[in-house]
């Protein structure tokens, strides 16, 4: 496989990024309004309910996928071919077994448990349920190896063909969901659709990547290699924790306390928001290297004056355009749904607000991020857990208002924390 110039690689890295960010964001807003005419709200909530558990259920891996992957590249720059194959296969083995475990818990938990009085669902059948957790589980066992393998390219540092092959996978995601929800089919074609998807596509990489002489693919029964990664996979998987606490945690709570009426204002007033978050990533995401290669250098005093740099362009990015979302919201959600939903002042205000201090620490975070310095941030989920024990106690008196509260100063706590850690990093 040819390799492309410095600036050529930086152009598609962003453009690449771009676009992965552009179809998480097309799928979100584009198809909420349809979730919600198809549905109605009532069944749409109760959609959001239980498609929760397969976001727990992608963690899993334990952080494997991406810490594989930077020990692969590791290996495959100093030219041990071997124990990067044997390393390859032995993780492939590991997320076999693991969705394999997977499925068997799956049915045993449908047949214990009547799934749909655990989450007091009322416009979704049991019968609706199975199928679409079912095939849900399906597709997070498939995704698991698929990440790996597309985690190959990132390995032989080619991070844009892992967006592009992303930003596909995604493309088509939202085609088949809008195709279910146009024609009416069965909700669990959506999850079927994403299997085969996935499926399709990993032998098609697969495919793309048997040129490589070293790239070997297949089943081992060698497991040691891959739970030698797991010291470090775990602290990984534990940050990465609090992200699915953040995400899931807030909208299961919102839905089995408040019901379905609000989980839907609150995951589209938070889907408008997160476009924020999806937008401005793309540039921070690509300064972890650059921290890397200074931080191995000593060269801290410039990684402080680049850190200082960054946060500053993020903030001021950040807070325009929380500001144009805050006077143009009524606009947007008009334009947006063909409707309007009814949110307070309050709500919407802590919402951007959180936004705003979330980039700035998740930009900061870049740092001891470059460095695998993962134990450092294990203060995230511990916060989020702390959030959601307080929501559960007054979320029925303080409603929306109160978790967008709890969410703007989780951001700004974990801002102080991760700036005392960078202040620390650089002054070593």
């Amino acid at each position: 496989m040819g390799e492309i110039s410095l600036s050529k690689k930086k152009f598609h890295n962003y453009l690449s990024g771009i676009l992965v960010k552009g179809a998480i964001l097309l799928s979100q807003l584009y198809l909420i309004p349809i979730y919600i005419s198809g549905l109605g709200v009532g069944k749409y909530g109760e959609w959001l309910i239980i498609t929760t558990i397969p976001g727990y259920l992608l963690l899993s891996d334990l952080g494997l996928t991406q810490t594989v992957t930077n020990e692969m590249c590791r290996l495959i720059n100093l030219k041990k071919y071997e124990e990067q194959e044997r390393l390859f296969k032995s993780t492939v083995s590991f997320l076999f077994l693991l969705g394999v475990i997977l499925m068997v818990l799956f049915a045993g938990v449908f047949l214990v448990f009547n799934i749909r009085d655990v989450f007091n669902l009322t416009y979704i059948t049991e019968h609706e349920c199975f199928w679409i957790l079912g095939f849900y589980v399906l597709n997070v066992v498939l995704s698991l190896i698929f990440r790996l393998v597309i985690g190959y390219f990132k390995a032989l540092n080619e991070f844009y063909k892992h967006e592009y092959v992303l930003f596909a996978t995604y493309m088509l995601d939202f085609v088949c969901t809008l195709l279910v929800l146009t024609l009416k089919l069965p909700l669990f074609y959506i999850p079927l659709s994403f299997s085969v998807i996935r499926f399709i596509i990993f032998f098609i990489i697969n495919r793309h990547l048997s040129s490589i002489p070293f790239y070997k693919i297949g089943l081992t029964r060698e497991l040691k290699y891959a739970k030698d990664m797991l010291p470090v996979s775990i602290k990984l998987s534990f940050f990465t924790l609090g992200y699915a606490l953040l995400l899931q945690g807030n909208t299961m709570m919102v839905g089995t306390m408040l019901g379905g009426t609000a989980v839907v204002i609150f995951n589209t007033v938070r889907t408008l928001i997160n476009s924020i978050k999806a937008f401005v990533s793309v540039f921070y995401l690509p300064t972890m290297p650059e921290f890397s290669i200074l931080m191995s250098e000593n060269r801290y005093a410039e990684a402080g004056r680049k850190m200082a740099s960054l946060l500053v362009r993020i903030f001021l990015m950040s807070l325009g355009i929380c500001l144009f979302i805050y006077f143009f919201r009524d606009f947007i959600m008009q334009l947006w749904l063909k409707n309007s939903i009814t949110y307070s002042n309050v709500f919407i205000i802590f919402m951007l607000l959180s936004i705003l201090f979330q980039n700035l620490w998740n930009a900061a975070s870049m740092l001891p991020l470059a460095i695998n310095n993962l134990s450092k941030l294990s203060l995230f989920p511990v916060l989020c857990a702390i959030a959601l024990v307080v929501q559960y106690f007054i979320i029925t008196s303080t409603r929306l208002e109160g978790v967008a509260v709890s969410l703007f100063v989780m951001d700004v706590l974990m801002l102080l924390f991760v700036m005392n850690i960078n202040k620390k990093l650089i002054q070593s």
